[in-house]
C-alpha cells in the first residue's frame, strides 16, 4: 500500500505500536475517508482471478483477493 508520508503525521510510532490492527486497517487514524486516494485499476490494482487476465501483464500490482498467494505451476 503506497502512503504519502507527508500526510501520515497522525501515525506516530507510539500509535502504530499500540493501535489494534483493526484500527490501522480501517484507517481510523485519518480524519475522514476523503483522505483515502485511489489507484487506477488498469495499472496498479489488478484483481487476480477476478478480472481479465490480459490486464495482469500491464499491472504493477497484483492483488490476491480470493485466498492466499499461490502459483498455478
Amino acid at each position: 500500500m503506497p502512503l504519502n508520508c507527508c500526510r501520515c503525521e497522525a501515525l506516530p510510532l507510539d500509535y502504530v505500536n499500540s493501535a489494534s490492527s483493526l484500527d490501522l486497517h480501517r484507517f481510523n487514524w485519518l480524519s475522514n475517508d476523503a483522505e483515502i486516494g485511489a489507484l487506477p485499476m488498469e495499472r496498479w490494482n489488478h484483481l487476480v482471478d477476478a478480472q481479465n487476465p490480459e490486464t495482469a501483464e500491464r499491472s504493477t500490482l497484483l492483488h490476491w483477493t480470493l485466498g492466499c498467494l499461490c502459483f498455478r505451476e
